[in-house]
Order: C-alpha cells, then structure tokens, then sequence
C-alpha cells in the first residue's frame, strides 16, 4: 500500500471523517426542524451547517495536519559559540523535535508508537535521526539569549518516511520468507530466529501495517501469530536446581539448561539469564543438541539465595544492539518458557584501604572520612566478609578520594568537587586488576549561599557506593 493512501486511511483520520459526517447529517436535521418555524431562521440553519461542515473539514484534512516540524533550543551566552556549545543545542533541539514528531506519527498509524516499548523507541529513534539530517538551522540572539531552531519541512518529512517504510518493509518480508522457507525445512530453529527479526522490522512501519502476499493479513498479524504459537510449544528445563559457587568465580556446581519445541531439541537457541530487577547475568545458545552447560558464566555478586530466572531471548537475533522482550514484542511467555535456579554462595573476603584529602581549606565530615560506611555498604549490599587474616582474600579494594573547591570568576560562583580513585584487585581471582579515576560528585553555589557540607558528603558517599557497585557487577 502506498505512504499516502495508508496515511489517509488512518484510524485517527478515519474516525474524524465518521465524526463529521455524523455531525452534518445532524445539522442538516436540525435546518429542517428550523425551516419549519419560519423563513426568518432558515439562514441561521444554513450557517450552522457551513460554520459545522467547514470546520471539522479543516481539522479531519489530512494536510491541515502536516505541519513542518521544529525543535528548539535556548542558551543564555557567556561568549562566543564554540563547537561544543553548538552541539549541545542540536541535540536538545533534536529531542525537543520528538514530541510533535511523535504526535504525527500516532495520529497517522494503525498501532500508536509507545516509546517505552524498547522495539517501537528504536524505530522512533531512527526515524527522528533522519529527519534531523533534512532539518533546517535558523539563529537568532537578544543580547545574550541564544535561539536554535530545526525545522523539517513537510516535503521532507515526507520523502523520510517513504524510505523509512521502505527500508524496514523489505527487510521484514525478507525475514518473513527465509522463516517459511526454514518451516517448509523443519528447521525450527531457523524459524524461529527469522519470525523474531520479522515481526521487529515489521513494527516499524509507519501508517497501515502491509499485507502479506494472497492474504487479507497484515505481516505485522501474521509473524505475531507464527511467533507466539512457536513459543507456546516451546520448554525450557534444567537438570538441576541450584548453583553453587563464590562470586567471582567459576561455579562449582553448574546446572545444564535444555530447550524443546514438542519433542524437538532445538539448536542456536538464544536464552538470556536474568537476576533480579531484569538485570542481564549471562546470554548463551544452546548447542547441536539443544542444550549448554552454565560451567563457565562467573557467578555474580548476588545475596546468598537469590534466584536466576532462564528466559528465551530476542534481542541476540536481530542486530540493533538494544535490549527488548517478548512483551515488546507483544509476545505472552508462561511458566513453561522459563525456568528459575537458585544461587547457593560462599561469601568473598576483601580488605580496604581507604583514604581522603583535602587540596583547599574544606572540613570533610567523618562520615565520609572514614572507611565505616563502605564496611557496612561492603556487607549489607555486595554480601562480601571483612579479611580476617585466616586465609587468603579474594578481593583487594583501595579507594582514594581528593576533596577540592574554587570560585568560577566567570559566574562568580564556588564549585565544590570530589574526586577518586577506585582500584579492585582479585588476589586469587581469574579477572585483572580494575581501576576507575573519575569525577565523584560536584556542585556548584552562588558565594552568598549557605552550604550544607554534610548533605553534599552524603550524595558523594551514595556516588562512590553506586560507582563500586557496577565495578563489581561487570567483573
């Protein structure tokens, strides 16, 4: 179907044609009723249907809608524009595009764009890109007030979109006939990856979705169906249900996952292994015979008990480099699609060596001078046992931290910033030595502010916690 016939019978559009029509068939009675009281009302009858039918057909008009699309960003200068600063607006002048770039592709399109779904903010993403690239640019300043705008013209937008659709249609029909063609094969594995890439590319269609060839079904329907009956014969299984282990470590006890559609082992099946909140602790396929041993995934730094939860994956088939899932997919995965084992863990021992100085005249609380939270954050969230000293540690942490201020003689401004240092070494651990040296935390007061120094140490110890956090889960 063409860009512009399948933008004319969107549903918003559609529904506003109904809406008026319902609408001057109503005024039209009401003429009647009014003809029948007197010549005198028989022109206020005719306006009412004039005033009704012309301004409902200004706003279901499909053109009336297609308005050129603009972002905007304002900056108050200090100097000169540089570089950075310039890039700095077009990107916010690019997301403030988003918004009314949004609201016209929800209001011509069968299946509106929710841009949490992981699938439909990647094709949003991409499709705003482009038009950025076809985006005019426009200055203008009032005194130190700096004003850029983008401006994507209609015909623009237009010629984005018929390639957008195009693109993203042929790769999902190409998708669509290798899935056939590997189901004619009995190959389910292949079936399946290539249904998967085709219901995704098909998603990104703007306007009404396209049809599969000799079939009143659109691809978009059609894939799904294929898709979710694949899964609903699809198990996943385990030989056993727990793994045991230090984390860090390789497990000393690994479990086997297997995956089936029926009595079929399927091969190259992608899985994913999560932890708790989602958060992704391994990705695997399974082998020729349809399943993979968890041997060698390290096991990560969870609480002793926790759970992994075996899910089939998406987002390894097709190649985007974002993660997604069945729900994005507008897929229904059950109990029999996962499987959950629970982690049985001795606790790492570390040692600390934590410091702190000061390069200007700053009173730094002991709260943050000393090393007492981090022991108590060390136990209570990265579940490891202080070192001690009857057996050799598993981690070595040392974590330094400079505190400095200066005033910014531009804003006339006092800046307050803590930097630091973190150094992990595994003493008998199979990874390398990590070190991370970065800004912790800075803030910025105006000279006549009073400061609560004891809430900024609070924000930088979450800062440092958070920062040896995710160094500990991407060991």
């Amino acid at each position: 179907m063409h860009l512009g016939m399948s933008l004319l019978l969107a549903p918003r559009i559609r529904r506003m044609y109904l809406f008026q029509g319902i609408l001057s068939i109503f005024a039209w009675f009401l003429v009647q009723l009014l003809d029948r009281r007197g010549t005198g009302l028989k022109y206020r009858g005719i306006y009412i249907v004039l005033f009704v039918t012309g301004l409902l057909g200004r706003w279901s008009t499909p053109g009336a809608q297609s308005n050129d699309i603009q972002g905007f960003s304002r900056m108050k200068l200090t100097g000169p524009v540089s570089r950075e600063l310039s890039k700095e607006a077009r990107r916010v002048a690019v997301q403030s595009m988003a918004g009314p770039l949004l609201d016209w592709i929800n209001s011509h399109t069968d299946i509106p764009w929710d841009t949490s779904n992981a699938i439909y903010r990647y094709h949003f993403h991409n499709l705003l890109s482009k038009c950025a690239e076809k985006a005019t640019e426009n200055s203008e300043f009032e005194g130190y007030l700096w004003t850029y705008t983008l401006t994507v013209k209609n015909a623009d937008r237009h010629s984005v979109v018929v390639r957008h659709n195009a693109r993203f249609d042929s790769l999902a029909f190409s998708y669509w006939e290798q899935s056939q063609a590997a189901l004619k094969k009995e190959n389910i594995s292949d079936a399946y990856r290539s249904a998967v890439a085709a219901l995704f590319f098909s998603m990104g269609h703007i306007g009404a979705p396209p049809q599969v060839p000799d079939s009143p079904e659109s691809l978009l329907r059609v894939s799904r169906s294929v898709l979710q009956d694949m899964l609903s014969r699809l198990k996943l299984s385990t030989d056993h249900m727990v793994i045991e282990g230090k984390p860090g470590f390789l497990p000393k006890k690994a479990v086997r996952i297997s995956v089936r559609i029926d009595d079929t082992p399927l091969a190259q099946f992608p899985v994913n292994g999560l932890g708790s909140g989602g958060r992704k602790i391994f990705s695997a396929e399974t082998e020729h015979e349809g399943s993979i041993s968890l041997e060698k995934v390290p096991v990560p730094y969870v609480a002793n008990g926790s759970f992994l939860y075996i899910v089939p994956s998406f987002e390894g088939i097709v190649d985007v480099r974002i993660p997604f899932n069945a729900d994005d997919l507008g897929l229904k995965v059950t109990k029999a699609q996962k499987e959950q084992v629970i982690y049985k863990l001795i606790p790492p021992v570390y040692t600390l060596k934590y410091g702190v100085n000061e390069v200007s005249d700053i009173e730094v609380p002991s709260d943050f001078s000393r090393d007492t939270f981090l022991r108590r954050f060390f136990s209570d969230t990265c579940f490891l046992d202080p070192h001690d000293g009857s057996e050799e540690p598993d981690l070595a942490f040392d974590i330094h931290s400079q505190v400095s201020k200066y005033t910014n003689d531009q804003t006339y401004q006092l800046v307050i910033k803590v930097d630091s240092r973190i150094i992990i070494q595994p003493k008998k651990h199979q990874h390398d030595q990590v070190e991370k040296a970065f800004t912790l935390l800075e803030r910025t007061y105006d000279l006549e502010e009073d400061i609560s120094l004891g809430l900024f140490f609070w924000e930088a110890a979450a800062e440092l916690k958070k920062n040896i956090r995710r160094i500990l889960m991407d060991l």
